[in-house]
Parts: C-alpha cells; structure tokens; sequence
C-alpha cells in the first residue's frame, strides 16, 4: 500500500513539472516574441510616420507574418491597420504613371476616408496628388476629374498656386467641347478668360467661345460680360460665328439675327462686310429688306441694293406674290429713278400690277370710246378722274407706261347705279402711245376697298380715245 501511494505522487509531481516548464517556455517565446515584435513595429511605425512606407511595410510585415500566442500591446492588430494605410497608398502611386487619373481618384478616396483624423499619411497623399497636377495638368482633364475640381480643392489635392489652373481650366474645357457638351465647356471657357485674362489660354477661349453653341445661346448676356465684352473684335466675331454655323445646317432663320445684329451694332468691323454679303445670299433676304435699310443708313446708296430689290421682286412673281413684288418694284423707282435698269423695272411693275389685278378678281375694263383724231403713228388716251380717289394706270404693250391720278374732290360715290354720263368734273390726262395692244389696269391707290378693273385695249393709230372713271358701290343681297 505504501509503494503504490509513493508512485501516484511521483506521477503527479512530474505532470505539474511538465507544466510549469512549458508555462516558462511560452513565457519565455512571448516575452522574446514581444522583443521583437515591438523592435520591428517601433522602427515601422516611425518610418510610417515619415511617410516612408517602403520602410515601414518590410517591418510591419515582420511583425504580421510572425507567430504568437498574444498580441501583447496590439502591436500585431496596429501593424496590419497601418499596414493597410501604407499598401493603399503605395497603390496610389503604383498608379501615377499608366493612369493618373485612377491614382488621383485613389488618393482622393483615401483621404476622404480618413477626414477629421490627424492622419500622417494623408499629406503625402495631398501632395503626391498636386505633384501630378502640376506636372502635366491636360492630361489630367478627364470629365470624371474636371467634375470633381471642387471637391478635390477641398480635400486638398490640388496646388494652391494658380499656375497650372489656366491650362488645366482649359483642357477641361475642351474635354467637354470634344464630348459634344457646349453647355458644360461655355462656363470654363468664361472662367479662363475672367479670371487668367492675360494667360494663352485665354486667347485660345475666346477662340473656342466663338464656336461654342452655348455662346451663341447666350450672346445677348455676353455683351454684358465685361470679361469678354472688352475683347477686341470677340462679339462681331462671335455674331459671325454664330451665324455661318447656322447657314452651314440651312438654319437660315437662325442665322440671319446673328447677321444683322452684328452690322447693326458693328457696321466698322471686320466681319461686317462678309455678314452683309452672306445676308445677300441668303433665302431670307428678300424678307429683311426693310431691316437692312434701317440697319445700314448708306444701303439706299449701296451698289448691291437695286440689284437686291430687282431680285427679290422677281422672286415673289415666280411665287405668285405680285402685291409682294409691285411694292418691291415701286420701291425701286422711288430710290433709283436714273437707274439704268429703270425702265425695264417700269415695265415690269406694270405687269406685275397688271397679273396682281387679274389674281384677285378684277372686274372688266370697258374699251375705251373714239373721240377723236391724233397724229399719224400715235394713239391718244384722254383719262378722266371722276373718283374721289387717286388712281394708278398701268398699260403694258408696244410700250410701257404707269401714271397716277388725283383723286376728283368734287366727286362723289355712286350707290348701286352710275351716272348715265361721265360727270366730266375730275381731272383730265392726256397719254400718247404707240397705237397696238395693250394690257390695262386701273385701280385706286388711296383706297384699298374698290376693286381694280382690268381689260385689253385695241388702241389705232391716228386715232384718240377716251375713257372716264368713277365708282359704283353696289349693295350686297
């Protein structure tokens, strides 16, 4: 009995000696694993705090490779944070040279994420991201970064000297521009030109702003943009930009505002002459006819207007508008009676007046009556007014004529029966012609109300003839 007590003893006394000497062991590891743990992790972190992540990520690793039963201190856990800091970053830079623009993305998400600490690495990142920017600020106009100016200002990754914003504002400009988005690069192009006014780039803007659709847009704003509005030559250039870019897709009706804006408001610039020749070739011309005389005070005496008016005249009769063309017409004579062209205006109006009366209804010229004799060779017309309107005669045959009346002050309108006889109390006019066939219209030109009468006259020579007017009101069923 005693010998089996003894042995249970001896067994017992050399588990608790088993333990004890592991216990020391581990100890022992641990205290040395410690050593070492916070000999790498003090030299790692401070490399970290200078920035010096290659330093730092060959010791931390040191640290986070190594096997340990504890982390005494956290020294493994505040390794692999820091750690994690130095590889996001490294990852940045990794990225500068294939792609700057994901290395400023990534600089910019790791100090987002780390706003508000008092974080060492963050200025590195900061200044490694305006490094780029001011290395080769174009290359980093992306839309993706252009978008993001302000929030990068913010985070402090952009220089914060000015140098380098002329170039980059500009290039971010253009990225838009290529991008077909007028809209997005107007306001860069302005902000170049208000806020770098003596750089290159701002010369290069104005260029840009003149074929900027949102310029064109906003052009009556612009002219009161002092940044632009003092630029020599930039609005006329604009206006003329505006305009050629709209004729170019047919958009005549857009363009010719552009047009007369510009030799309304600059009629001395350079521009001028090529807006008013594309104005002359334009569709809308004949419709701005009036705009330009206003506009340009020496039109009346331009070489180019009779022939405009000529044009534009003939190409309402081809459209059927002979109201159109007869004032265009009468238009003509009243500024260019000694025109060369003059008579064959003449003749023209009078056909004109002679196809508007026949397009809208007039009633039936009655033939003249025989009242005598004329000259061998000659017929002879004796016109009497008695309306108390004026009246236009128009004739057109073996010769032209178009003569006006006064109207009879004496005389009166007839309701629905006429005199049995011509009254004989208006003035009287006597026309010479050669004898032939004539198309004629009379037709009032102080009252619009009384219908035009027309007809064809056989006219003899030696022979005169007489016809009297006066109007008839007939009462409406």
């Amino acid at each position: 009995m005693s010998e089996s007590a003894s042995s249970q003893k001896d067994s017992s006394t050399g588990c608790g000696c088993l333990f004890l000497i592991l216990l020391l062991i581990a100890a022992g590891y641990s205290g040395v694993r410690y050593w070492i743990d916070s000999t790498a992790y003090k030299t790692a972190h401070a490399a970290y705090l200078q920035a010096d992540c290659k330093t730092a990520v060959e010791q931390y690793q040191k640290v986070v490779d190594a096997f340990r039963l504890i982390d005494f201190g956290s020294l493994k856990a505040n390794s692999k944070r820091e750690l994690a800091d130095c590889n996001a970053l490294q990852s940045a830079a990794d990225q500068e040279a294939a792609n700057p623009e994901a290395a400023i993305v990534a600089y910019d998400n790791f100090v987002v994420q780390r706003r508000g600490q008092e974080h060492p690495l963050v200025p590195t990142a900061q200044k490694r991201s305006q490094a780029l920017y001011r290395a080769d600020p174009a290359k980093l106009a992306t839309a993706n970064l252009c978008g993001r100016v302000d929030a990068l200002a913010k985070d402090g990754l952009l220089p914060e000297e000015q140098s380098w914003m002329p170039t980059y504002q500009f290039a971010c400009a253009e990225t838009h521009r290529k991008a077909g988005d007028d809209a997005k690069a107007y306001p860069i192009y302005l902000k170049v030109l208000a806020d770098f006014p003596a750089s290159p780039e701002a010369a290069l803007a104005a260029s840009a702003l003149k074929l900027n659709q949102a310029a064109c847009t906003n052009a009556a704003a612009l002219k009161k943009n002092p940044a632009v509005s003092s630029l020599p030559g930039f609005l006329p250039g604009l206006y003329l930009a505006c305009a050629t870019t709209q004729d170019a897709k047919k958009q005549y009706s857009l363009a010719m505002p552009f047009y007369l804006n510009l030799l309304a408001e600059y009629p001395n610039s350079a521009e001028a002459d090529s807006a008013l020749k594309a104005v002359l070739a334009s569709p809308l011309a004949c419709q701005n006819l009036s705009a330009l005389r206003e506009i340009l005070p020496a039109a009346s005496k331009a070489s180019w207007m009779p022939d405009l008016y000529r044009s534009c005249a003939q190409s309402a009769e081809k459209e059927g508008d002979y109201n159109g063309a007869v004032t265009l017409y009468d238009a003509f004579l009243a500024d260019y009676p000694a025109h060369p062209a003059a008579a064959q205006v003449k003749e023209a109006l009078a056909k004109a007046i002679i196809a508007g009366a026949k397009r809208s209804g007039a009633s039936t010229l009655p033939d003249p009556t025989r009242s005598g004799a004329a000259s061998s060779g000659t017929s002879v017309i004796v016109v009497r007014n008695d309306a108390p309107v004026r009246l236009r005669i128009a004739i057109s045959g073996p010769e032209t004529r178009i003569e006006e009346m006064d109207a009879c002050a004496t005389c009166q309108k007839y309701t629905g029966i006429g005199p049995l006889t011509c009254p004989n109390k208006g003035p009287v006019a006597r026309y010479t012609v050669k004898p032939g066939e004539y198309a004629v219209v009379v037709q009032s030109i102080s009252d619009g109300k009384v219908t035009p009468f027309s007809g064809t006259w056989k006219l003899t020579s030696g022979q005169e003839y007489s016809s009297c007017f006066y109007i008839v009101t007939r009462t409406l069923p």
